[in-house]
């Protein structure tokens, strides 16, 4: 939905009335904080097949020619996510219990009795009264004057949402008698060198047990954290299957990593005939290391499925894009000589930008094949679609594993018992705030935060009071059929560092006010749900 990318549209138009140079430098800042779309993955191999039996266990299987195998079907699965219960079939125990299972995170918001445990000193950062966990979060108003937001009213992406999520947590859930000491700091995630200190104080001055992130926290520095000191890390930015497996088993992930989406991105293209041996495919992704993992699942995905297609690597880092406007140029030439007309988009969000606007003036519209790689569908929707619209004059679609695309609770469309007890505590302690976004800040900050939160409870109550850093490990592989509120239902397992277990697929609409506007959008420009949640799937 076009309310979740509010701030970044604000932020385009607000740059737009500036000079060029300003444009561009400040656009760089904006393109890299405001849109979890950083998605800087990671360079490394696939991990070892054996690590990821749990995984194969729980996703569906496509086989060439888009044939779907396994034992769900479509009608069961959008009925296990509308009910919330994450799995079809599951029905979510809200009461959990000593068994440490809750099948919606936070216990669905019902109180539970919690034993009285002896409890200690029992790890680092653990005492027998308090948790210390860090949340880092980027305060865009810190580093430009585009904030997107009235100051009347709190932001989603600020402390006010990991203080009303921590506090509940506290109130609500049994953690065995301990409360999270909440240490809050901004990040500049543009300052390397700031990032990698913080990541060392965290650890070793602050001996925090854990860190607990929204979708920034990026790069080499989410090992800093757990490979090299040992912490556990809970964050929504989706990095390779390598990473979680180097730094096992302190690295989870509510995203899907970059080969888990690429499987389940080109399958659902084999699968509903976006892409066929009668199309022309181009694809076109970044040069940096870490982007040629996607580049290399992608090939592998299309060459499983005997499909051929034209690659195009474009150079450039979302803070210097002059490199990339002669290649881009050049790209959409050959695309459009080779007469490409399917476009599987890689690109990050600033230089996606700027191919749209190349695209555009070369009258290149090919249909867009877009997924949550780099976030691409949420960039063509926030920060593409109201300035190149006549780029998607072909249709843009993708598969998402993210609440994008639906009514809002506030134009009559439902929402799950997860995204409720999001959306209800975010209300609850921010009265004057807008309702909550579906698949915004606040929500991932809340599946992350009860997400953890649940990891603790487990290991505690089924530790007798003690609580530790492997332990806690331990507890989130049990996490299984697990419903959330940015997505339908997430599930871990030993060697499985990755929960979303589904995706859904959503198109992209432009120029259509009357429609957008009744989904609860802000503008003439939306995703809209083309087809419901199902298993995700893999080859």
């Amino acid at each position: 939905m076009a309310s979740t990318t509010l701030i970044y549209r604000r932020a385009v138009r607000t740059l737009q009335a500036q000079p060029v140079l300003v444009r561009i430098t400040a656009a760089a800042v904006v393109a890299v904080l405001l849109i979890d779309l950083i998605a800087l993955g990671a360079g490394g191999r696939s991990s070892n097949a054996s690590n990821r039996t749990a995984a194969r266990d729980r996703r569906s299987t496509v086989v060439a020619g888009g044939n779907l195998t396994g034992t769900f079907d479509s009608a069961s699965a959008a009925s296990s996510s509308s009910s919330g219960a994450g799995a079809a079939g599951a029905e979510p125990d809200t009461q959990g219990g000593a068994s440490g299972d809750n099948a919606v995170l936070g216990g669905g918001g019902q109180g539970e009795s919690c034993p009285s445990l002896p409890l200690g000193d029992s790890d680092k950062g653990v005492t027998a009264d308090k948790i210390k966990v860090v949340f880092p979060w980027f305060d865009i108003s810190q580093y430009t004057s585009v904030s997107g937001t009235s100051t009347d009213e709190p932001v989603e992406a600020g402390g006010d949402a990991i203080n009303a999520y921590v506090n509940w947590v506290n109130t609500h859930m049994c953690l065995g008698g301990r409360k999270i000491d909440a240490q809050v700091e901004s990040f500049n995630p543009l300052n390397e060198t700031e990032m990698q200190e913080s990541c060392r104080r965290w650890t070793e001055d602050d001996k925090a047990f854990a860190v607990v992130d929204s979708s920034a926290w990026h790069s080499y520095h989410q090992k800093c954290i757990t490979k090299d000191h040992h912490t556990p890390l809970v964050t929504s930015l989706g990095l390779t299957e390598q990473w979680p497996q180097d730094a096992a088993p302190y690295l989870w992930y509510t995203a899907p990593t970059t080969e888990e989406t690429v499987a389940d991105w080109v399958s659902w293209m084999v699968e509903t005939g976006q892409l066929t041996t009668s199309n022309v495919i181009g694809v076109v992704t970044g040069g940096r290391d870490e982007e040629k993992v996607g580049r290399a699942a992608l090939e592998h995905a299309l060459q499983h499925f005997g499909l051929q297609a034209t690659f195009k690597e474009i150079p450039g880092v979302a803070t210097d894009i002059a490199q990339s406007q002669v290649p881009i140029g050049l790209a959409i030439s050959d695309f459009k000589q080779k007469k490409v007309d399917r476009l599987v988009m890689g690109l990050t969000a600033l230089v996606f930008t700027t191919w749209a606007q190349q695209a555009d003036s070369q009258e290149f519209w090919p249909r867009y094949e877009l997924g949550d790689w780099n976030s691409t569908l949420v960039v063509a929707e926030s920060l593409i679609a109201t300035q190149n619209a006549r780029a998607f004059t072909g249709g843009a679609v993708g598969p998402t594993f993210m609440h994008l695309g639906e009514v809002s609770a506030d134009k009559g469309g439902s929402m799950t018992p997860a995204e409720q007890l999001c959306a209800d505590i975010w209300q609850e302690a921010n009265p004057t705030a807008k309702p909550i976004y579906r698949a915004g800040v606040a929500m991932r900050w809340c599946d992350n935060i009860l997400m953890f939160a649940e990891g603790v409870r487990r290991a505690t109550l089924n530790n007798n009071g003690a609580l530790t850093r492997d332990n806690w490990a331990e507890s989130m592989a049990t996490v299984q059929n697990v419903a959330g509120g940015m997505t339908p239902a997430y599930s871990f397992a030993p060697g499985d560092f990755s929960g979303p277990m589904m995706t859904k697929a959503v198109e992209l609409h432009i120029n259509e006010e009357d429609l957008c506007l009744s989904l609860g959008d802000t503008d003439a420009y939306c995703l809209v749900e083309i087809a419901p949640y199902v298993p995700m799937r893999r080859f």
